[in-house]
């Protein structure tokens, strides 16, 4: 495949906990110059890459998005506090927020708290499209089927296999067609990983 087929479906992302100013001003750059779909950057880098991204955004023909990560990488923050990372990444020009669903919710069939925790991120995101990030190295096909109901019931866009924290990735299994037909439940939902990451 030619880079101009490839590019436009990658995310270009800076998520480590060492990740320097001028880390993010190289990520921007490099999105620049490959025409990447989006960079991904942690909350506190929003503003940078906004930046960065500002003057190409306004005379490009295709716009690159700046995404951030919420509740991430473990999910475990209590949902109004994601709502309220939510909110604040949008209000700074982020255009896609990737939340990580709490697990601990899903492994306990808390449909109720599942559903507050993927839909207040949704409300706060104010349209900004939202991307349900599992970790799907811990959860088996029951556990992925449930958190993927949870998804479309909450109104979120897509979902992702894996934040690349922990201690392996998605199996093919997951991930390869036909099998992930089967909990892929309604039509809005997407599986993003045709969209893949570069991690820098």
């Amino acid at each position: 495949l030619a880079m101009s087929a490839v590019a436009p479906l990658i995310d270009h992302t800076a998520l480590k906990q060492t990740t320097s100013l001028s880390d993010v001003q190289t990520l921007c750059a490099e999105a620049r110059q490959y025409q990447f779909a989006a960079v991904c950057v942690a909350p506190c880098w929003v503003p940078v890459a906004v930046a960065e991204l500002a003057q190409h955004n306004l005379t490009a023909a295709t716009k690159i998005g700046v995404a951030s990560v919420i509740g991430f990488p473990h999910g475990n923050s209590l949902s109004v506090v994601k709502a309220f990372e939510t909110s604040a990444v949008v209000k700074l020009g982020a255009t896609e927020v990737d939340m990580v669903i709490n697990l601990s919710l899903v492994k306990s069939r808390d449909v109720e708290g599942a559903l507050e925790d993927v839909g207040l991120v949704v409300a706060a995101a104010e349209g900004a499209l939202v991307k349900v990030i599992f970790e799907t190295v811990f959860m088996d096909a029951e556990d992925i089927k449930f958190a993927c109901d949870i998804c479309v019931r909450a109104g979120a866009s897509f979902v992702k296999t894996s934040t690349g924290f922990a201690s392996g990735g998605p199996a093919i299994s997951i991930i390869a067609p036909p099998s992930h037909i089967t909990w892929l439940c309604s039509p809005p939902l997407m599986l993003q990983e045709p969209r893949s990451q570069t991690c820098v």
